[in-house]
């Protein structure tokens, strides 16, 4: 049970949480240090590339083999790192060597903390000027009707509160868990739809399938 006060108007609200799907364990130093160092490298050579682009190279088998580099990088498969890095790196320096220049360096730019801080200012400034419009409205900032459509509980326990929530948990719905809230005869997420929205909770009505109901909800 959570309970914030800016949130659900303070009313203390539950939320279940899904086992995990990964490793959770810390991974090694040795192993920390090669991603780090072969997404430098990567981000280096992607950098590379598009600018042999920009130089009206062909460079998609370039582009294609560094994509396999970085899917064995997110798979932990250093080895085959290193064998396609071995290969690709000679192949983009050949063609800067055709064009007889030398490859651009990717540079990084730190943002100062002024900057951070003028942004922040900006944010909270828009922040306070949408809060004003939407009382001035006579609503939350939420929308006028999020204070007066009730929350929608899920048959696997999760809770959600707008639109949005909704999406989310149908788009990550087990199939079991689906199929309990719309059947031939009912469609629940169409119901609550209907009270945000007579419009789309009607094209949501029609929907039979995750994929259906959420283009439905995706409608402006």
């Amino acid at each position: 049970m959570l309970q914030n006060a800016a949130y659900n108007k303070g009313n203390p609200y539950f939320i279940s949480f899904r086992p995990l799907f990964h490793e959770h364990a810390r991974l090694s130093d040795e192993e920390l240090s090669n991603y780090n160092k072969y997404n430098d490298m990567i981000d280096d050579l992607e950098y590379s590339i598009e600018a042999l682009e920009k130089e009206n190279i062909d460079a998609f088998d370039l582009k294609l083999e560094l994509k396999m580099a970085l899917d064995k990088v997110k798979s932990g498969s250093f080895n085959m790192v290193d064998i396609y890095l071995d290969g690709l790196k000679p192949r983009v320096a050949e063609q800067w060597k055709k064009l007889g220049k030398e490859p651009p360096q990717k540079r990084t730019k730190l943002v100062s903390e002024s900057e951070l801080r003028e942004e922040f200012a900006r944010a909270q400034e828009a922040r306070k000027k949408f809060e004003s419009e939407k009382k001035k409205e006579g609503g939350s900032a939420g929308g006028p009707a999020a204070a007066k459509v009730p929350p929608l509980e899920l048959k696997n326990g999760v809770m959600v509160t707008n639109t949005t929530e909704l999406y989310d948990a149908i788009e990550n719905m087990d199939p079991d868990t689906f199929k309990e809230h719309v059947t031939a005869q009912k469609n629940d997420f169409a119901d609550w739809m209907k009270k945000w929205d007579a419009k789309i909770g009607a094209e949501v009505a029609k929907g039979k399938t995750k994929e259906e109901i959420l283009k439905a909800m995706s409608q402006k």
